[in-house]
């Protein structure tokens, strides 16, 4: 399953801490993937993606999600490329 659609499942911790294990195969099995692939760049992308989240869901026609675990899956993942 794609991490796409693999962070739309996300509702809850055991959800988020299987995401993050899918995020960590993703970057081992596909670094070139990955545009944040040290933790200091993924740290400051994570950051500021956070800090323009409520840019990404009006810009994306999204409600932001009730629930923050979902919140957190998508910051998480949008870290990899975030720019």
């Amino acid at each position: 399953m794609e991490l796409a659609d693999r962070v739309l499942e996300v509702q809850n911790r055991e959800q988020l801490a299987a995401f993050v294990t899918a995020l960590r195969v993703d970057l081992a099995t596909q670094p070139d993937d990955w545009t944040n692939a040290d933790l200091d760049s993924f740290l400051e992308a994570l950051s500021a993606w956070l800090a323009d989240a409520p840019a990404y869901y009006q810009n994306t026609g999204q409600l932001p999600p009730d629930s923050a675990w979902r919140v957190l899956a998508d910051a998480l993942a949008a870290a990899r490329i975030y720019e």
